[in-house]
């Protein structure tokens, strides 16, 4: 980003204020977005994360992908989360306890931002102990 600011002589915070949506001055916008084409800048998703604490990811888990059910479930969250910029992780349990709590963990390590489970078991305090504090369905 400092590399785009200087490039288009603009201030920093312009370029992160352009870089998060909001608005700039014409003529900023323009010269961000020419110095961005000129450096082929893309901004890193994870170090948004890192910054945001928010990683626009949901993790969905299944019992299984060969359900049709589940399928449905997944296309439909993941249509519907798409058009809030969020994008979706989809794993299977493989209907086994264990598996849907290392899946879950790994969700966690992903920083999701929330879970969607169709969970395999009714052992809530395993879920629970898996996902910490993220919001889950």
């Amino acid at each position: 980003m400092k590399d785009v600011a200087r490039e288009a002589g603009v201030a920093l915070g312009t370029v992160s204020r352009y870089i998060n949506g909001e608005s700039v001055k014409d003529s900023n916008r323009e010269a961000i977005e020419n110095a961005i084409k000129k450096l082929g800048y893309v901004q890193n998703p994870i170090a948004k994360t890192m910054k945001t604490g928010k990683s626009m990811t949901v993790g969905v888990l299944v019992p299984a992908l060969s359900n049709m059910f589940s399928m449905r479930i997944i296309e439909s969250v993941e249509k519907y989360l798409a058009s809030f910029g969020y994008s979706v992780i989809v794993s299977s349990s493989h209907n086994s306890e264990s598996e849907q709590s290392k899946k879950l963990r790994m969700f966690k390590n992903k920083m999701v931002d929330g879970i969607v489970l169709m969970p395999c078991s009714q052992n809530s305090k395993k879920i629970v102990e898996s996902t910490g504090n993220i919001p889950l369905v």
